[in-house]
């Protein structure tokens, strides 16, 4: 059964071959690129859009397979679309996540426990947590992200700072 998660938005048509620009909500970036389709919803139905192979998302433009003109794109354009919820499996938990609405990848990292210090270069959300992977001196490291043991999360900065129990390291 399809569980519809709204996931963003597209805008306006661009181009010849029915591309349009869009807006994916961070969390949901991903998945999309992977699953290759979204979903919208024409005449009460949600009616599934397969993303061309070759449409680069990052670039913010999107193309599916059955829209081949700016004309047949205008039905589509400006309008939410949706993932499918039942194959979503990243569901974030925990108030954390709430807190730190921001994507921390490329955030600097500091343990007040062992004085390390590194890069948060990955987000790994799981159904029981949330874990970061972090390099420090050239090793990566997977943390759990707990909210308890969050010192200072500045946006600003581009920083996080964690108490991390002792042996996190070892």
């Amino acid at each position: 059964m399809i569980e519809l998660i709204e996931a963003g938005k597209t805008f306006k048509t661009h181009g010849l071959k029915g591309e349009m620009t869009f807006e994916a909500l961070d969390k949901y970036f991903e998945f999309i690129e992977a699953e290759k389709v979204l979903f919208f919803m024409i005449e009460g139905n949600a009616v599934p859009f397969f993303i061309e192979e070759d449409c680069d998302l990052e670039e913010g433009m999107i193309r599916f397979k059955d829209i081949k003109s700016p004309e047949s794109a205008k039905q589509l354009s400006n309008t939410p679309f949706y993932i499918d919820g039942s194959r979503w499996h990243g569901e974030p938990t925990g108030d954390v996540h709430k807190e730190m609405e921001e994507d921390i990848v490329g955030y600097a990292f500091h343990d007040t426990t062992s004085s390390k210090s590194g890069v948060i270069m990955e987000i790994e959300e799981f159904p029981s947590q949330i874990l970061l992977l972090v390099t420090i001196q050239e090793k990566l490291f997977y943390l759990p992200l707990r909210e308890e043991w969050i010192l200072e999360f500045n946006a600003e900065q581009k920083f996080l700072k964690m108490q991390l129990p002792d042996g996190m390291f070892d």
